[in-house]
């Protein structure tokens, strides 16, 4: 091996360690430095890719094999939490704020997934499963990590709000209810 292939293979293996810790574990460096570790993940993939075709361009099997290897852990992790794997979505709703949205599926076979979304943080998935009865919908497990979203919500028309309040009237509140995108 020459000096240049050494270079690619320290490159891309320090480079690939590093992206896939970031990767794997975006929240939590998500909140020791926010929108730098975004910033970061992109820069360290860049760098995999380039050093990549690098490899592919200089015939460098092992770098190649590597960078590869990497780009296949990352797909194959995306391609599983797709919705190819997953029961039919029969309900989607969407509560949006200014910096922020939450998104509700219900499925088929009767469970939920809440996805909280912020700006350029990393998403929260809550899931669990529910019921339905009458115009409420039950959440068996907790839907979400403080109080926002009750155990039980209330379907009315094009929205699912959160609350009621002391007429028995829904709460149409800023935040106070998810609007309804699909339901089937």
């Amino acid at each position: 091996m020459n000096i240049r292939t050494n270079i690619q293979l320290k490159y891309l293996f320090i480079s690939g360690l590093l992206f896939l810790s970031f990767y794997f574990f975006y929240s939590l460096v998500y909140e020791i430095g926010s929108i730098f570790a975004f910033v970061l993940l992109v820069l360290l993939g860049l760098v995999i890719l380039i050093v990549t075709v690098q490899a592919f361009l200089g015939n460098n099997r092992i770098a190649l094999s590597f960078g590869i290897m990497m780009i296949g852990v990352v797909a194959v992790n995306e391609v599983l939490k797709s919705e190819l794997f997953k029961s039919e979505k029969v309900l989607q709703a969407s509560l949006i704020d200014d910096f922020s949205s939450i998104h509700l599926t219900l499925r088929k076979n009767h469970e939920f997934e809440i996805t909280s979304k912020y700006f350029f943080g990393p998403d929260e998935i809550f899931r669990g499963e529910y019921e339905i009865y009458d115009s409420k919908i039950i959440f068996l497990d907790p839907p979400y990590d403080n109080d926002l979203i009750p155990d039980t919500v209330f379907i009315e028309g094009d929205k699912i709000y959160l609350r009621l309040n002391k007429q028995g009237e829904p709460d149409i509140g800023f935040a106070s209810y998810f609007q309804v995108q699909e339901n089937r």
